[in-house]
């Protein structure tokens, strides 16, 4: 519909789905080089497979965890002692240090995955 005292270029569409045609119009056509890729297939061995490596990754992971435990202990511990000697300037220092390096030490077991049991 084209709108007087408009120049002809400019028209209004009053119905949605001459809008989408035109848009559709506009849009270039795109050439896929691949066919798209079907649905996977539901197969129940995969899935009971993808649900025992859940509950084995579920597993390894709480493992992880447990053996971590008195490490992240001991570094609360050395935090809240640090925080204990907060106004004794030489005691605070020090126990910043150590707890620094504790931290370090954790960090570098945790990236290594060495956490023995104690």
């Amino acid at each position: 519909m084209t709108v007087p005292g408009k120049p002809p270029h400019l028209t209004l569409v009053t119905n949605t789905e001459e809008l989408r045609q035109r848009i559709a119009d506009k849009i270039p056509k795109r050439r896929r080089g691949r066919p798209r890729k079907s649905a996977p297939t539901s197969d129940p061995a995969k899935a009971q497979h993808a649900a025992l490596s859940a509950a084995e990754v579920i597993e390894k992971r709480s493992k992880a965890y447990c053996e971590m435990e008195p490490y992240v202990c001991n570094l609360s511990h050395a935090a809240t002692l640090a925080m204990e000697v907060s106004d004794m300037p030489e005691l605070f220092l020090f126990a910043v240090r150590q707890l620094d390096d504790m931290i370090e030490r954790f960090k570098a077991n945790y990236y290594a995955q060495k956490f023995l049991p104690e």
